[in-house]
């Protein structure tokens, strides 16, 4: 197969490009603040997403543990 498929060229085309740009650089060093805000609160999103994922595994597990005893409860507001 010839080396100038437009896969390869596309794969060749990613593997040479940087992720950090002059520009990127430039506005961390302008704005550490700034900067280190944004990677504190992508951590804790991060991180809240993680113990969310991590409590709605336990809670699955513990439904089918319990098999037949489980019981639904609709939590709507809607009375009578």
């Amino acid at each position: 197969m010839p080396s100038h498929t437009p896969i390869r060229q596309a794969a060749a085309a990613t593997t040479t490009t940087t992720t950090s740009s002059p520009a990127m650089k430039r506005g961390v060093s302008r704005n550490p603040r700034l900067a280190a805000a944004t990677l504190a609160l992508t951590l804790t999103a991060l991180a809240v997403q993680q113990v969310s994922s991590s409590r709605t595994r336990e809670n699955e597990s513990a439904r089918r543990k319990a098999g037949d005893l489980y019981v639904s409860v609709d939590r709507s507001g809607g009375g009578i």
